[in-house]
């Protein structure tokens, strides 16, 4: 079976003057063809060989996407090494507990910020150099900058191409290609063993899945150390041959997806959260007609897709109000998308059904997946041919999937993990006869789609003996264009509660609109009239929610949740139970008096 980075050869060898990335710089989008990749990859292993990289050593990247986080990791491959990506949001704690568990010997950063962090914290790892992207004065003998590192590959090329090839053919299937560090969301952050068996395999059967060829252009924003970018957006494109294009950050996406024009992005649930309430937020501040006429439009979309799912013909007058009327604006918004989009992926976590149904009703598709770091991460995913709203998609060729008497899912085929890196019980733990416990909760529906309920962990039983899932509340709640995330509270109590951390900006806009005065953000939510709106707009959210289910009583939230302060994940996942333990005397405040 092929290696990532012999198909990333073969590529080089078959289309060397094909773009294979591009970035912006000065102002412009520039391409790097798959010669000039090749050539960097080769200087890059030549320069590792000479610092006495070993088969099977670890070496870590501290950055945001671009184009040197690509040369990196495929050099890296290239003279058998392993990966070790961490994302450039991390805590120096978190950089610290990674390179000590992994034993990476050598990290690359990005931003000075970066290169302090890990500077700050090099004699307690076991660091023995610190390669920097980006230009910055540094007496620290440790440092080096990317270029010099570059350079020195340069010039040992007739020494070490040779042998840098024998490297990279003797690299195999079952060699590992990264160890992937799990959120940190239930516990401390595990490392994840995965070979190029369980990447070449997962992109292969995605990429047959969703359709991804040569003719693709795919926009990276999503960051390359979470294990879904590193596989759909990064390994996915260079085996199928796709156009990458790093973004500049987070705040320049949509200026980007413009400029770019992508056939396909991938995304988790908070991105399209933030697109769709952008998207109300300049509707419902236009003029008044143009508002009316979106919502006519979307209404007339949604009674079309409402038909066509269940396979029912569309009336002639529905038709001919689609075209007139919700085709016009459904254009407007994919030249926002910049008008080549064929699909979003999304995953990482449950995604709104509502905002689903909202761009279909466009023909905007958002293909929902399902799976996990350990299994590479895709383990079900829904096709542009065969989707379903609400569920996860049917399993990939070659995974199987059953359900445990308890309700886990459970997966095994090719992509799954090798195992936690020296977490020997832990991967037994997760690891039983091939099969890998997932801790989703979940089932097939008739036609065969997967449907994730929540984590396991995070099922809570009342004092009634009612199971409820958070996840299914939660992501109900924060489609609201005023609600930014929520944690669902009532393990062992008579009815649900919540913390909700509330969208600021559009918060404070309702309260100059209704002339209410306030000092601070403090005293902003804590006002009758703002707790009465908030309570009313979660309320209307709860409709297709069990009334045992529905949150009784909540606290707003006057500060943000950080992930400086350990209360979120690097992908920005609440850590429920540090939240929940800090909140905690908040939360049992609620439930002081009863509720009649």
């Amino acid at each position: 079976m092929d290696t990532i980075i012999s198909i990333v050869r073969q590529r080089i060898e078959a289309h060397p003057k094909k773009i294979a990335l591009r970035y912006k710089r000065d102002r412009k989008f520039k391409g790097v063809s798959w010669g000039e990749l090749g050539e960097t990859i080769t200087s890059l292993g030549c320069a590792f060989l000479d610092l006495g990289t070993r088969i099977g050593d670890r070496v870590a990247i501290l950055s945001e996407n671009r184009p040197e986080w690509a040369y990196t990791d495929l050099a890296i491959l290239s003279c058998g090494a392993i990966t070790v990506p961490i994302y450039p949001t991390s805590t120096t704690k978190e950089i610290e507990y990674i390179l000590n568990d992994s034993g990476a010997e050598t990290v690359f950063v990005s931003t000075k910020g970066n290169l302090d962090k890990v500077a700050s914290i090099a004699g307690q790892t076991p660091l023995k150099r610190i390669i920097t992207f980006q230009e910055a004065p540094s007496a620290d003998p440790l440092v080096m900058l990317f270029d010099k590192f570059l350079e020195i590959g340069k010039n040992k090329l007739p020494l070490y191409r040779d042998p840098l090839g024998e490297r990279g053919k003797a690299v195999t299937q079952e060699d590992l290609v990264s160890i992937i560090y799990t959120s940190g969301s239930t516990g401390a952050p595990k490392g994840v063993m995965l070979t190029n068996k369980n990447f070449v395999t997962n992109c292969k059967a995605s990429a047959d899945v969703v359709r991804i060829g040569p003719k693709d252009r795919y926009l990276s924003f999503l960051p390359l150390s979470h294990a879904f970018e590193k596989m759909a957006g990064f390994y996915m494109m260079l085996i199928q041959g796709a156009e990458i294009t790093y973004a500049q950050s987070r705040e320049t996406i949509f200026e980007d997806i413009k400029a770019v024009h992508p056939t396909m992005l991938c995304g988790v649930p908070r991105f399209f959260e933030k697109l769709y309430a952008e998207i109300l937020n300049k509707v419902i501040a236009g003029p008044s007609l143009n508002k009316n006429l979106f919502f006519w439009a979307h209404k007339i979309g949604r009674a079309c897709l409402k038909r066509r799912l269940k396979r029912k013909r569309v009336p002639l007058h529905l038709a001919v109000l689609k075209m007139f009327i919700t085709k016009p604006i459904s254009k407007k918004l994919k030249a926002l998308l910049g008008g080549k989009l064929k699909f979003f992926i999304s995953g990482g976590a449950p995604l709104s059904s509502e905002i689903a149904y909202f761009f279909l009703s466009f023909d905007i598709l958002i293909l929902e997946g399902y799976g996990l770091t350990e299994s590479s991460t895709v383990i079900s995913v829904n096709s542009p041919r065969d989707f379903k709203i609400g569920t996860v998609g049917k399993p990939l060729s070659g995974v199987e999937v059953k359900i445990a008497p308890d309700g886990e899912i459970l997966a095994r085929g090719p992509n799954i993990m090798k195992g936690y890196y020296k977490h020997v019980k832990d991967t037994e733990t997760s690891l039983k006869d091939g099969w890998l416990y997932t801790g989703d909760i979940g089932h097939f529906d008739r036609d065969g789609f997967l449907v994730i309920t929540d984590r396991k962990k995070d099922i809570i039983v009342t004092s009634g003996g009612k199971n409820i899932s958070p996840s299914e509340i939660e992501t109900a709640i924060k489609v609201d264009r005023y609600i930014d995330d929520v944690l669902v509270y009532g393990d062992r109590r008579k009815f649900i509660s919540a913390l909700i951390m509330p969208n600021v900006a559009n918060l404070e806009k309702y309260a100059r609109f209704k002339e209410i005065e306030y000092k601070n953000l403090e005293e902003l939510v804590k006002n009758p009239k703002i707790q009465s709106f908030m309570e009313r707009r979660i309320d209307a959210k709860q409709v297709d929610i069990p009334k045992y289910a529905q949150i009784k009583k909540c606290v707003i939230l006057s500060e943000e949740l950080k992930q400086s302060k350990g209360e979120l994940t690097p992908t920005l996942k609440i850590k429920r139970k540090i939240v929940t333990e800090k909140y905690k005397k908040l939360l049992d405040s609620l439930y002081e008096e009863n509720i009649s």
